[in-house]
């Protein structure tokens, strides 16, 4: 398989999961707290704290830790983001023209 099926493949493993997409699409309007998302996604804290670390590692999401006791961690889109989301619109242009058949 070539290298670039490879990097799709990888990249569409990544948003392909149950909750990322809504993870992403929530922190589109800014920073949320892990709380926060969770409340919002109506997910469990054990499945949003895995889906954020895979996002974190694919460089989509960024984690801040702020000070005070309990750490107050919110997090954030990265700057690849909006790239992708692009990307993820004319997916779903083509899948609304041609799945519709």
């Amino acid at each position: 398989m070539d290298a670039e099926w490879r990097d799709a493949g990888t990249v569409i493993e990544i948003v392909s999961g149950k909750w990322a997409l809504a993870i992403l699409q929530a922190l589109e309007s800014g920073p949320l707290r892990h709380n926060a998302l969770r409340r919002e996604l109506g997910i469990s804290p054990q499945a949003l704290a895995q889906n954020l670390r895979r996002l974190e590692k694919a460089g989509l999401v960024s984690r801040e830790v702020g000070a005070g006791m309990p750490p107050a961690v919110s997090y954030a889109l990265t700057g690849s983001a909006p790239e992708l989301f692009r990307v993820l619109e004319g997916l779903a242009r083509w899948g609304r023209k041609h799945l519709a058949r």
